[in-house]
């Protein structure tokens, strides 16, 4: 820009400084409609959202973005055709399956005859049915032998009975924090 005259310079600099305001402007609006579809649980497919790590070759690990303060990973049953979105928390002693989804006949499974009350953040969320699927995929991850409870009200959670089979780890990558899961 040395040999550019001062007008060409303001110029370049003003392009400059739209563009980045462009930029900002649809990240900002980006975020809001983030915010506001998770608001609604109705966030996008996460086909979409996670990344599989596959550099090393390994089969068995893949990464999932925090979203809202969370980390949500694609599920998938074996008698459904798309994956569910499934929150990770690590406040649930067991994971939970919504009746809606249940009924949609997900997998096969096996009732345990055990019921347990559902307590939520929000207090009791009523009782639930605990099974044992037969087998789930968590990203790429293939697990067998899942107790879950089901209930009416509650949402997707993998809860601790099976993170403590995963190897869970966080990652910053350019400001960005992802979960690393592997098994």
């Amino acid at each position: 820009m040395k040999d550019k005259s001062p007008i060409q310079k303001r110029l370049f600099l003003r392009l400059i400084t739209w563009r980045l305001f462009l930029l900002f402007i649809f990240f900002v609006g980006g975020l809001c409609e983030w915010h506001s579809l998770a608001l609604k649980q109705e966030l996008p497919p996460l086909k979409l959202m996670y990344t599989k790590i596959d550099a090393s070759g390994e089969r068995d690990l893949f990464s999932a973005p925090e979203v809202n303060n969370q980390y949500i990973v694609p599920v998938h049953f074996p008698l459904l055709y798309d994956r569910v979105d499934y929150i990770i928390d690590t406040g649930a002693s067991i994971t939970s399956i919504p009746l809606s989804l249940y009924n949609k006949g997900i997998t096969n499974n096996k009732p345990t005859g055990q019921k347990v009350e559902i307590t939520g953040v929000g207090g009791s969320a009523g009782m639930g049915d605990v099974i044992l699927l037969e087998y789930i995929e968590i990203g790429n991850i293939k697990l067998t032998d899942v107790e879950a409870v089901i209930c009416e009200k509650c949402p997707p959670l993998l809860g601790q009975n099976v993170l403590k089979r995963l190897n869970l780890r966080t990652q910053n990558r350019d400001g960005k924090n992802f979960l690393i899961i592997s098994h």
